[in-house]
């Protein structure tokens, strides 16, 4: 067990404490159109922000509220935090919501933790591991996945010019939107959802649940089928732009960026 599996463990855990006790009890400030900030989200960004100064001074983060200021640059070792992953659901009292943090050496995730206190259910994933659900490891991928998992979708997907959901429907029959896109992510990784299909997720919304769908066995790339990791300087994602992302088992990512494009 290494200093960063430590760190970043330990932190989620108590992240996780964090948003229990404000859930029902906090306020919901609009960021943008059909988007809310909690003060839960501050807090938790700031705490790991002052832990991560003290404890690896010279690594970078990047997080949902502080990413305004980032100029593209990539350090050795940098941060990726959503301190909440479903504000919406949390500052209305609804489950599907989380901590998702992750940790990129030269730009590729070697380290990743998606914890959702509610449920009590912490994903983790090493470079190279398989992927563990309190500390449990997850099984493989089935080579051939039940016919009636439901795929989880974004309302970004429904937003697209000209998409069409009927091919989707035809050929995996159920959809789901969690309201969470790192849960939509571990979800696939434990074989709860066949895919996840997201154009708006950005770099702290996937970097941890990338890491843990593909230690599962599983594909993750961009909605045309592209490699996302490892970043580079300049990367659009480490800005805040968003990625456009899928992941899946092999077999559906290849028949879904087929239907898709």
């Amino acid at each position: 067990m290494n200093d960063h599996y430590r760190f970043g463990e330990a932190f989620v855990r108590d992240a996780g404490v964090m948003l229990m006790d404000r859930f029902g009890r906090t306020t919901a400030t609009a960021k943008g159109p059909f988007d809310v900030v909690t003060e839960a989200d501050h807090e938790i960004e700031h705490a790991f922000i002052d832990r991560l100064k003290e404890a690896c001074p010279d690594h970078q983060f990047l997080g949902e509220e502080t990413v305004a200021g980032a100029d593209g640059g990539l350090r050795e070792w940098c941060w990726v935090l959503d301190p909440l992953d479903g504000t919406v659901n949390f500052a209305y009292h609804l489950p599907g919501f989380c901590v998702s943090l992750a940790l990129l050496h030269h730009g590729e995730p070697v380290e990743g933790w998606v914890f959702d206190p509610l449920h009590d259910e912490l994903y983790h994933a090493s470079s190279g591991a398989r992927p563990t659900l309190n500390g449990e490891a997850l099984p493989a991928m089935p080579d051939d996945p039940d016919e009636a998992l439901p795929i989880g979708i974004s309302t970004g997907l429904l937003k697209l010019p000209g998409f069409d959901a009927a091919p989707l429907l035809q050929h995996y029959g159920k959809t789901r939107i969690v309201g969470s896109q790192a849960l939509h992510l571990c979800y696939v990784a434990a074989g709860r959802m066949r895919a996840a299909l997201n154009p708006e997720a950005k770099l702290w919304d996937d970097a941890a649940g990338a890491l843990i769908v593909r230690a599962a066995g599983g594909r993750y790339g961009t909605l045309s089928g592209r490699e996302v990791f490892p970043l580079r300087p300049g990367a659009e994602a480490l800005t805040g732009s968003p990625i456009g992302s899928l992941a899946a088992d092999p077999e559906a990512f290849a028949d879904l960026v087929r239907l898709l494009n």
